[in-house]
C-alpha cells in the first residue's frame, strides 16, 4: 500500500488534491492493526486516513487520537460503525464525514412510495405535498443556464 501511496503522490498534479488512504483491516485483523497500517500510510505521505468499520463509539473515538492527520468517518445506517452526530465526530477529532448512500436510500424509498401510490390509486394528487415542485427541480438542475445557452447558440 505504501507503494500505491507513493505512486498517487507522484501522480498528483493539483496541490489541492487530497490523497486519502483507506484500510479495511479492522474487520479481519482488529483495530490495532488498522491503526498500525494507518500510521504506515501517514509515514508514506497521505493527507487523510479512513479506517473502515470501527465497531463501537469507543473505537471510533480512539481513531483520531491514534493517527495525527485528518481522519474521515464513514457512517452507514445498518453498517458496523455506530451512528453518531457530526458534532460528536468533530469533538472526537474527525475532519470529514461521509454518509455514503443515505440520500440514495432515502430517494429509493420515495420512489417506491410514488409507484405504490400510482399502482394502488392510479393518482398522484395525494402525493403532491411530498414531491418537490417543478420550479425546485428546475432550480436544482440550473435549467435557466441551459435555456440561456439555447438562446445564445440557437440550439434546440
Amino acid at each position: 500500500m505504501a507503494k500505491k501511496i507513493e505512486a498517487a503522490l507522484d501522480a498528483r498534479r493539483d496541490p489541492d488534491l487530497v490523497i486519502m488512504a483507506r484500510t479495511d483491516a479492522r474487520a479481519v485483523s482488529g483495530l490495532d492493526e488498522a491503526i498500525k497500517r494507518a500510521k504506515a500510510y501517514v509515514k508514506a505521505g497521505v493527507d487523510m486516513i479512513f479506517i473502515e468499520a470501527p465497531q463501537s463509539v469507543q473505537e471510533l473515538a480512539r481513531i483520531p487520537k491514534s493517527v495525527d492527520i485528518p481522519m474521515m468517518a464513514n457512517l452507514v445506517e445498518g453498517g458496523k460503525t455506530p451512528i453518531v452526530s457530526v458534532q460528536e465526530l468533530e469533538k472526537m477529532g474527525f475532519k470529514f464525514a461521509s454518509f455514503s448512500g443515505s440520500a440514495q436510500r432515502a430517494g429509493l424509498r420515495a420512489i417506491k412510495e410514488v409507484f405504490h401510490a400510482l399502482r394502488s390509486t392510479g393518482r398522484m394528487d395525494q402525493m403532491t405535498d411530498r414531491i418537490a415542485p417543478l420550479s425546485e427541480r428546475s432550480e436544482l438542475l440550473e435549467l435557466s443556464k441551459y435555456y440561456e445557452m439555447d438562446k445564445k447558440y440557437g440550439v434546440s
